[in-house]
């Protein structure tokens, strides 16, 4: 089966609602988008299950208790709705014999691509039985059959045990270990990345055969439904109200951040001194020679004594941390070298905590220009990224800011 187009991929995403039931251990398990009636139960599980969850939970100025108040959870609602209609996520609540008993999703960093990430979490006293196994599996099987994506991934903190057996019984592969990936619980925290593939699929499919193999279990707690339900209708209105001006003045706000002036350099090396710079219109005739197949929310030109020569640019900047990327129109690798180094001095100041590069396996020079830069080798990641038609393996290579303020000062000055 084909891939969807990016455009189709989208309308699929926005159209999604519920999956199953689909029954395991005589436990009925239903995925269903979320709504603002799951304001109270939502809030109760969170706080009663706060030892198990907040580890993993991204970290916040906010109280644990503030965190999962009702209007939380409308805006998150408003967030979630947002973000499929865009294509971002496809959101669930995961309910239990009924009763919502914890939440599931799959988000794309890349909207339009045929990979996004698995993230699921549960009810402690449902969890048993392989109640999130199924889950899961049925996650998995949309993502497959129904989205047409070609890979499905995961990131689970190195200390999170019952997150990291969950995908290996799933059937993922674990293929990187990323350093200081993600702010969570208080500090940047270390994860693991799984991977899994369409080719993966078994016999009638993951749900299928996650119902198979589970072993009859105990009866398990009931899950707990509080009388409570929503907030009211007035409240809701007025949740809105404020979601949307945060939202826009946030819009606001990213834009401002995304195009400030810059003028890095110079580096000098044997060719020049090397110069980065804000593109401008006039740059695009003498850049198609670096064309790039991707839209990267920063972008400098990059200049050999006032020649353009390239340009290089951080993308998917998402928790602090931001994917980097060079091009250039066959400048020697001092050059690239000098350009990438003045990028990562760049990306590091303006509050970037993790850098990483994805290298296409094979690919000589960028792979000695992420050496140079110290970066460290974190994994292979399977059809990771399409190139030219063709998903293919990736090296992922990365480093913190703390790794590249530990790091030799590079052998050419700045000045």
């Amino acid at each position: 089966m084909a891939s969807a187009t990016g455009s189709e991929l989208i309308q699929l995403i926005s159209q999604v609602t519920d999956l199953g039931p689909q029954v395991v251990n005589d436990r009925s398990v239903v995925l269903r988008p979320p709504t603002f009636s799951d304001a109270a139960q939502w809030r109760r599980i969170r706080l009663r299950d706060r030892e198990f969850n907040e580890p993993y939970a991204p970290t916040s100025p906010l109280e644990w208790e503030a965190q999962h108040s009702v209007e939380e959870w409308v805006r998150r609602c408003l967030a979630l709705r947002k973000a499929q209609k865009v294509g971002r996520t496809v959101p669930f609540v995961i309910d239990v014999d009924g009763k919502f008993a914890g939440e599931c999703a799959l988000t794309w960093t890349e909207i339009g691509t045929s990979i996004a990430e698995l993230s699921i979490w549960l009810d402690a006293r449902a969890a048993r039985g392989g109640v999130g196994k199924l889950a899961a599996a049925m996650l998995v099987d949309l993502a497959f059959d129904e989205l047409q994506l070609a890979v499905v991934t995961a990131a689970t903190g190195t200390d999170n045990v019952a997150a990291s057996h969950g995908s290996e019984t799933l059937g993922m592969r674990h293929e990187a270990t990323m350093e200081e990936f993600f702010d969570a619980g208080g500090k940047r925290k270390q994860y693991n990345f799984w991977t899994l593939l369409r080719a993966d699929k078994p016999t009638g499919g993951f749900a299928y055969r996650a119902i198979s193999s589970v072993r009859p279990a105990a009866p398990a707690d009931a899950v707990e439904a509080e009388s409570a339900g929503g907030p009211s209708a007035f409240a809701v209105a007025r949740y809105t109200a404020k979601f949307n001006c945060e939202l826009a003045l946030h819009g606001l706000l990213s834009r401002l951040q995304h195009s400030p002036k810059v003028a890095r350099g110079p580096k000098a090396v044997a060719a020049g001194d090397v110069t980065l710079r804000n593109v401008r219109k006039s740059d695009a005739s003498a850049l198609r020679a670096a064309e790039i197949d991707v839209d990267p929310e920063v972008v400098l030109a990059i200049e050999v004594d006032g020649t353009l020569v390239g340009r290089t640019w951080l993308r998917l900047i998402n928790a602090l941390s931001a994917e980097f990327g060079l091009s250039t129109d066959s400048s020697p690798p001092a050059v690239e070298n000098a350009a990438a180094d003045l990028m990562v001095e760049y990306a590091f100041e303006v509050g970037c905590e993790r850098i990483w590069v994805p290298v296409v396996v094979g690919d000589v020079r960028l792979r000695n220009l992420v050496k140079h830069l110290g970066m460290a080798h974190e994994g292979t990641l399977t059809q990771y990224r399409e190139v030219s038609g063709v998903r293919k393996d990736h090296e992922l290579w990365a480093f913190t800011r703390t790794r590249y303020s530990n790091r030799s000062a590079p052998d050419s000055h700045s000045r």
